[in-house]
């Protein structure tokens, strides 16, 4: 059964859970997340994470490979879509993760949230590990800066300079 094409799914205009960050909960427990948060999920046994951005009733946005969704990803087959949140953490442990939330980064309110969902939606936006990889997704959507401190723990991205990246010495990973 298709999924309904992308549509918000709530009217406030603030993101809640604002700096918020959750204890690990392992696969099968309940995570208490709210529109907008960052949900991080420890894969292969925290060899790296995934990530996925929580837009409300148990259903996550993620740059996912559609063929392989657990396994590597091939650039050419790695698209944004909506799916369960159980199913997309499956046996990885998870938590909320807002922690870049005034630290280096103001969230954006739900509508501009939704706009930069939207743009990507469906879409193949050429997924690279180091450039362009889920974590680049969700913080792109959520501060309109793709970054991934896992792939580059001091660069970040803004998609609106024209290809221009940030430098920062003082980034803490």
């Amino acid at each position: 059964m298709a999924r309904p094409a992308y549509t918000s799914r709530t009217t406030d205009l603030e993101l809640g859970n604002y700096g918020v960050v959750s204890e690990w909960v392992s696969s099968g427990k309940k995570l208490s997340p709210v529109y907008g948060d960052r949900i991080e999920m420890n894969r292969w046994l925290g060899v790296y994470q995934h990530w996925a951005l929580y837009i409300g009733n148990d259903i996550v946005v993620n740059f996912t490979d559609v063929e392989n969704p657990s396994g590597k990803k091939k650039a050419d087959k790695v698209k944004i879509i909506q799916s369960d949140m159980y199913k997309t953490i499956a046996t990885s442990s998870a938590r909320i993760n807002n922690s870049d939330d005034a630290k280096y980064f103001k969230p954006a309110n739900r509508d501009e949230v939704n706009k930069r969902i939207q743009k990507f939606m469906d879409t193949r936006p050429g997924y690279n590990v180091k450039t362009n990889n889920c974590e680049h997704f969700v913080n792109y959507c959520r501060y309109e800066v793709a970054f991934s401190k896992q792939a580059d723990p001091t660069t970040f991205y803004n998609p609106n300079s024209g290809g221009g990246t940030i430098k920062l010495e003082y980034a803490v990973v």
